[in-house]
C-alpha cells in the first residue's frame, strides 16, 4: 500500500459527506475526543493552502507524508 493510498483513505474517513472537500467542522467531529478544537484549527489552518476553509486532497496528502 502506497502513501498515497493511506493519504486516499484518511481522506476519505474524514470527508463525512463525501463531497471531495474536509471542512473544519468534519475535522473537528472526525478527532473529537483525540485532539483539542484548537489543534485542530492549528492543522486546518496550516494544510488549506489557499484558504478557501476546505481542505482537498491534494493539499491534505503532504500532511501524512511528514508522519
Amino acid at each position: 500500500m502506497s502513501e498515497l493510498d493511506d493519504a486516499v483513505r484518511a481522506f476519505n474517513d474524514i470527508d463525512a459527506d463525501g463531497d471531495g472537500f474536509i471542512t473544519g467542522t468534519e475535522m473537528k467531529k472526525y478527532y473529537e475526543g483525540i485532539l483539542t478544537a484548537e489543534q485542530v484549527d492549528l492543522i486546518f489552518k496550516l494544510t488549506d493552502s489557499d484558504h478557501d476553509r476546505r481542505i482537498t486532497l491534494e493539499e491534505f496528502a503532504p500532511l501524512l507524508n511528514n508522519r
